[in-house]
């Protein structure tokens, strides 16, 4: 099960491209809504269109109160992922539903992650705060190919919880887990990934999607760090080859 939280009224759409993104074959998508918030009527709207352009099957699951989320947890574990949009309701009690407990998070909450990060750990406040804006939260299950060699990549992770597997050439090379990111090769270079990368165990990560990173390549800070580890990261591959 994959999982997303919609934090904002104008992007159910873009959101559904991203976990198209993620899961390639992705083709039945839970959407929790508050039937009695107007907001979440006119972003299940969008999602509706988005979906049909993407030909993935949309199943509404409405919480109009507390006692519908036993229920509703059980829905949204049958699909292949979540769309969560985000109400009141939803946030108060969105524990109740497990593995959405990390869903919505405030600004300050992300940017506290990201100073932890040691990729990002030299960057300003502002920084920090104009890179956190450009990221969304996944759950990810084990056994999850996120990335396959030699196929065009569109997403950077960083690793919040959980660890992955790294192989080239069908061969086992290292092993990424919390504050770990993988994906920024092949977002900077828009050539084939030069590695595999699987998940061991559940993962929890932060992500940039191609649209995403549009915006994050006009940032020159942001940029210097990546390809700063861009090249840290090729440089060690090369040893490992020698």
């Amino acid at each position: 099960m994959t999982g997303l939280a919609n934090n904002s009224a104008d992007l159910p759409g873009k959101r559904l491209e991203l976990l198209r993104e993620l899961v390639p074959k992705l083709r039945r998508v839970a959407v929790l809504s508050h039937p009695g918030n107007p907001a979440n009527s006119i972003q299940l709207k969008e999602a509706e269109g988005a979906a049909r352009a993407l030909g993935i099957q949309l199943e509404p699951v409405p919480v109009r109160g507390p006692n519908d989320f036993d229920p509703a947890s059980r829905a949204v574990h049958r699909a292949h992922a979540l769309l969560q949009l985000d109400s009141p309701l939803v946030t108060t009690h969105r524990v109740r539903l497990g593995f959405l407990g990390n869903g919505r998070i405030d600004m300050a909450t992300r940017v506290n992650q990201l100073k932890a990060i040691p990729l990002f750990s030299g960057l300003a406040h502002a920084d920090l705060q104009f890179l956190a804006g450009q990221m969304d939260e996944v759950s990810i299950p084990a056994g999850t190919v996120l990335i396959t060699e030699g196929a065009g990549n569109h997403v950077l992770f960083v690793i919040l919880e959980g660890v992955v597997d790294v192989s080239v050439g069908g061969k086992y090379r290292r092993t990424l887990g919390p504050h770990d990111f993988f994906g920024e090769i092949s977002m900077m270079e828009l050539d084939p990934a030069t590695a595999t990368v699987a998940s061991r165990t559940p993962v929890r990560a932060l992500v940039v999607s191609h649209a995403q990173f549009s915006a994050v390549k006009a940032h020159e800070t942001v940029m210097l760090q990546l390809k700063a580890a861009r090249s840290q990261r090729l440089h060690a591959d090369r040893k490992l080859k020698e």
